[in-house]
């Protein structure tokens, strides 16, 4: 029995190592059915492990599989995900062979998955409640089986916390790639996308453009905030681009907002025309103005922003030229006054005036 239980375990780890790969939007990213399909693949891995290479009639080796893919269901999903796995292997185990006993026993280990679930407790309390739970069943039922009870919960321990480690190890190194990723993208800040990430969305959008298309650019710049930051200080400053940056989520309709540096944001929006993009600018520039910002509980500040835009083909002739254009048009906005919006000096294709 050991030396199939091990061949069985080479198996799963295999298959939970490529699952990994292959469904790792489903099992470790936030999504509606999570739970579920996390139990339909417990479930799965489940038929194959008794199942694979040949099927046979072995109670220990079913009750065993029960025993790791309900522990594993259980800790990283909930009782949904166990009872789907659960049900799938003695759905699987009742076509094939039924059994009374291993019936009974299938619906108890289920039954403690649902118990402990609603358990106020820490994950390693839960593990413990589980599988001490599940012993004192198998014992009563070990003798019917004509299962030998110490060399089998071993196992059924060892094999559970192998498995349950593997995908511990997973889950942390999937977790610290997306960490990484989103701080190689995203602004530590304000959770926008960082330079970096404009100048390749920027590419990306530039070189996907067809013949009629248009690109905007609105590049922002927050007035006088080198002086809130002398003022109030640093920590304030940061309070305020945090608060600004969900005003801005509010006013824009894109998702493409990117902190470029400092107090200065960025926006790129397909096929505006250039009055389009002029009048969310200045939809922008005069909701900015009108909104309070905390600077502690009791008190509020306003704030206002100097905007430049530029839109290819209409005022720029290429990608290095939009920005050009844009930053151009954004220095003009804070020289000449600043809380306003400006458009580049030179207009390219089209007829409408520049505001």
């Amino acid at each position: 029995m050991l030396n199939n239980f091990l061949n069985k375990m080479l198996l799963i780890t295999s298959i939970l190592t490529l699952g990994s790969i292959l469904f790792k939007k489903y099992l470790f990213q936030q999504n509606k059915y999570k739970k579920e399909f996390l139990g339909f693949f417990g479930g799965t891995i489940g038929i194959l492990f008794f199942a694979y290479p040949d099927l046979i009639h072995d109670n220990a080796l079913y009750i065993g599989t029960l025993w790791i893919i309900l522990s594993a269901t259980s800790l990283f999903g909930n009782f949904s995900s166990s009872l789907i796995a659960g049900l799938m292997l003695l759905c699987f185990d009742l076509i094939y062979f039924m059994s009374l006993d291993i019936t009974i026993i299938s619906l108890l280990f289920i039954l403690i998955c649902g118990i402990a679930d609603i358990l106020p407790i820490r994950q390693k309390y839960k593990w413990l409640v589980l599988n001490s739970s599940w012993f004192l069943i198998f014992l009563s039922y070990s003798k019917s089986l004509s299962i030998p009870v110490y060399p089998f919960l071993m196992i059924c321990i060892t094999a559970s916390s192998y498995v349950l480690l593997l995908l511990y190890l997973i889950r942390k190194n999937y977790i610290s790639y997306m960490n990484l990723k989103i701080q190689a993208t995203k602004d530590y800040l304000t959770g926008l996308n960082n330079k970096r990430q404009f100048n390749l969305i920027l590419k990306k959008t530039f070189s996907n453009l067809g013949k009629k298309d248009k690109l905007a650019l609105i590049m922002i710049d927050i007035d006088y905030f080198k002086y809130i930051n002398d003022t109030y200080g640093h920590p304030t400053g940061d309070k305020i681009l945090k608060q600004f940056t969900e005003v801005l989520k509010k006013l824009c309709p894109t998702n493409n907002i990117s902190r470029l540096g400092g107090e200065e944001f960025g926006i790129l929006l397909s096929n505006y025309s250039l009055s389009k993009t002029y009048d969310l600018a200045e939809k922008i520039r005069s909701g900015i103005q009108e909104s309070p910002f905390k600077i502690d509980e009791e008190n509020t500040i306003n704030i206002t922003v100097s905007i430049g835009i530029s839109v290819y083909p209409d005022t720029a002739e290429d990608i290095s030229s939009l920005i050009k254009t844009a930053d151009q048009a954004l220095y003009k906005a804070k020289k000449f006054g600043r809380n306003r919006v400006n458009l580049p000096l030179k207009i390219y294709n089209i007829k409408e005036p520049a505001s």
